[in-house]
């Protein structure tokens, strides 16, 4: 499968060995706070993990030496979860309350809350 991104200059500054651990970091870079964070939200809700591939191009043919997944920071995580839980109970109680109009207004069209309705003549 192709990647949806590449670069084929990654700047190595320093030597390291394979028993080396090292992090990687990201930044999205992106102007518009709305997309920032929806794609934030995808990601600590969806529970995906966007994922880095580390290659070397040998005689012509790309050999994976490295791969890590990122995931967002902690704080940020939990963060964007309680938001979503929150967002959810408000629309879950905005959904009862619809319903309880929807419930009242059939309980006053049939008449049964006013002293000369319907079913009260």
């Amino acid at each position: 499968m192709r990647p949806q991104f590449k670069n084929s200059r990654i700047k190595v500054l320093e030597t390291f060995g394979a028993e080396d651990q090292i992090s990687a970091s990201f930044w999205f870079n992106i102007q518009d706070p709305n997309l920032q964070k929806s794609l934030e939200m995808y990601y600590a809700l969806a529970n995906e993990k966007p994922n880095l591939q580390f290659q070397i191009k040998r005689d012509g043919n790309y050999q994976t030496i490295g791969s890590c997944s990122l995931f967002l920071n902690d704080d940020r995580r939990d963060e964007l979860i309680a938001e979503s839980k929150k967002i959810n109970a408000d629309n879950t109680a905005d959904k009862n309350d619809s319903q309880e109009s929807g419930n009242a207004y059939k309980e006053a069209k049939d008449g049964a809350n006013f002293p000369f309705g319907a079913n009260n003549e």
